[in-house]
């Protein structure tokens, strides 16, 4: 579908574009430091006011754009379940040759780099940059990265989507199945295991159901889905 990938290439360089702006301090802790509003930054508030407001924040909203790729992969996805029964083995197989050896092939020169170039933090660098590449690989980092077992990210942060999307991947027959009980039913329960996650990382600090998180979104790509098939 031509016009998703159009879609899909719009919201990926507004994620390059996001990842840009973090290297500055100010605009760091406006975009990514839990959301501070930019009239609490210190450091350029004009330029940060101006950079971080709508309009011009539409242009890198990479958060925002994240969450519609986890639409469109549910939309996606739901399309060959849409027209007949999928194994669960065969599909998950092709995910894994989807989203897992991209990461395998990208890992090594990565960790490859950070030995050759040993960088070291510069003045004026934002923390969120200071906090990558801060200490040499690791086999057990290489692997996490490689088969996206754990976060953090450390070699290559971006790759925490991709965490969310092999999670999701695993039980997404099931996401189908809950769809075609109805769209609100579907949501409902959806929402139910966004609260569920929310309150397990409010109460107990860990991110066990951290997944349920973005069931929502896939939900809703699932759901754009089989109304585009009725």
């Amino acid at each position: 579908m031509h016009a998703l990938d159009s879609l899909r290439g719009i919201a990926a360089l507004s994620v390059v574009l996001y990842h840009c702006l973090l290297v500055w301090p100010s605009l760091h802790a406006t975009l990514a430091d839990h959301g501070v509003p930019f009239f609490h930054t210190a450091q350029d508030p004009l330029a940060v006011a101006l950079l971080t407001i709508p309009p011009p924040s539409l242009l890198w909203a990479g958060r925002e754009a994240v969450l519609l790729f986890f639409v469109l992969s549910g939309f996606v996805l739901a399309q060959s379940f849409l027209r007949g029964p999928q194994p669960w083995l065969p599909f998950i197989l092709r995910r894994a040759c989807r989203l897992l050896l991209p990461c395998l092939a990208v890992t090594l020169p990565v960790a490859l780099l950070v030995a050759l170039a040993d960088p070291s933090p510069q003045p004026g660098w934002s923390v969120w940059v200071t906090g990558h590449w801060a200490e040499a690989p690791t086999l057990g980092q290489l692997t996490s990265h490689a088969l996206l077992l754990a976060q953090p990210y450390d070699l290559n942060s971006p790759l925490w989507s991709l965490h969310y999307e092999w999670r999701i991947s695993l039980a997404f027959p099931l996401l189908v199945l809950l769809g075609a009980t109805g769209p609100g039913r579907a949501m409902l329960a959806s929402l139910a295991g966004m609260a569920l996650a929310a309150a397990e990382m409010r109460l107990l600090g860990s991110d066990w159901l951290s997944s349920l998180f973005f069931l929502p979104h896939f939900m809703l790509g699932v759901l754009l889905a089989q109304a585009g098939a009725g």
